[in-house]
């Protein structure tokens, strides 16, 4: 198979009726650069929806679901996912055990719209990559487990023969 998939959703919390048009909800590398993940949404008066012109990310729609704990209460989410490589991630940790990589989930990616706090529409999120380690042992280790057992072995019937013989 292919890439696997990292899935993000993210709620718009605007009603919409103070936007201009399309703006972008995707996400953001380590500097804060749009990254070519990116949902293009707009507001009809009644509802959000992707306008699949400026949409880059892939299986992008609009998802309702239960908020929290109130079953009569529902939210709207922008859903999207992207791949390793779509993130600048195929390269794993490279030489090193592990690595992160600092990606902004964010909401007006490309700063259209004014607001009066710019800085709450991105939540930072870190993803882990790790080496894959391999646990099958080499015939070098199988060489040496046999000698041991065999050693262990031979120590315990010379302990038997000594025991037998006081």
């Amino acid at each position: 198979g292919g890439d696997e998939y990292f899935t993000f959703r993210v709620e718009v919390l605007n009603a919409g009726t103070e936007t201009v048009g399309s703006f972008k909800v995707g996400l953001l590398d380590f500097s804060q650069n749009p990254l070519g993940v990116q949902v293009s949404i707009s507001w009809t008066g009644t509802n959000w929806v992707i306008d699949s012109d400026g949409t880059s990310a892939t299986g992008a729609e609009i998802q309702i679901s239960k908020c929290g704990n109130d079953p009569s209460r529902t939210c709207k989410y922008v859903y999207f996912k992207a791949t390793a490589t779509e993130l600048g991630m195929s390269a794993g940790p490279g030489d090193s055990i592990s690595g992160v990589y600092t990606f902004y989930l964010a909401v007006d990616t490309e700063d259209v719209i004014d607001e009066s706090d710019e800085g709450n529409n991105r939540v930072a999120i870190d993803i882990t990559t790790v080496s894959e380690i391999n646990t099958v042992p080499s015939f070098s280790m199988a060489l040496w487990s046999t000698m041991l057992g065999g050693l262990l072995a031979a120590l315990g019937v010379a302990f038997r023969r000594r025991e037998e013989e006081e």
